[in-house]
């Protein structure tokens, strides 16, 4: 992956036809939702409920995919395949890239000016 592959500003403002409220709306729940559906992953990992792993997985392949955070979704893709077939330990690696991948996807969000990062309610104004 690349880092126009963590965040693609471009096709995000293309997909909400240019919103700057709707995107930072849709940023701002993102941001704060994710770190808990990934450590509630990890949760269900430990437990070997590949069942809650494939619905979390799921859940935030599609939210990533309508960011624009395309490789949160391809990992969280390749995590529920693993779920699917029931071979976690296929989805260890995707797994363990998963926090660091959302750190990267928080870093260009911020790079942006979508989101200040002082808060997950403390949004600035995009850069013109």
């Amino acid at each position: 992956m690349t880092p126009r592959d963590v965040f693609k500003l471009e096709e995000l403002l293309v997909r909400l036809q240019n919103d700057d409220e709707i995107i930072r709306i849709i940023l701002r729940q993102f941001i704060s939702d994710t770190p808990r559906q990934i450590a509630e992953m990890q949760v269900s990992v430990s437990a070997c409920d590949h069942e809650a792993v494939r619905i979390l997985a799921h859940t935030i392949k599609g939210a990533a995919a309508t960011v624009a955070g395309n490789e949160l979704s391809f990992l969280a893709s390749a995590i529920e395949q693993a779920a699917k077939s029931g071979k976690m330990e296929k989805a260890g690696g995707p797994l363990r890239d998963l926090p660091n991948a959302f750190s990267r996807f928080l870093q260009e969000v911020i790079r942006t000016g979508f989101y200040s990062g002082a808060t997950s309610d403390n949004f600035q104004e995009k850069s013109q």
